[in-house]
């Protein structure tokens, strides 16, 4: 899913997002989880600045609209 697709982050103002289903089973340090508790299918986004993280989510599309949702 291209970054055009998605707000800049709430955050930083950065454009620099990344939507994957993989990152949680790859970080390390304080935000790291166990990658036995983590579903396959857990989507999410990114910043690739600040490390906002969006809410998990099943598919890449509810991702990119959970992330789309500003309150």
């Amino acid at each position: 899913m291209a970054n055009d697709e998605l707000k800049a982050c709430p955050f930083c103002g950065s454009s620099d997002l990344l939507q994957t289903d993989q990152m949680l089973r790859e970080m390390e340090g304080p935000l790291a989880c166990d990658p036995d508790e983590i579903s396959e299918d857990e989507w999410f986004v990114v910043c690739g600045d600040c490390g906002a993280m969006g809410p998990t989510s099943p598919s890449a599309g509810q991702a990119q609209a959970a992330w789309n949702r500003r309150a």
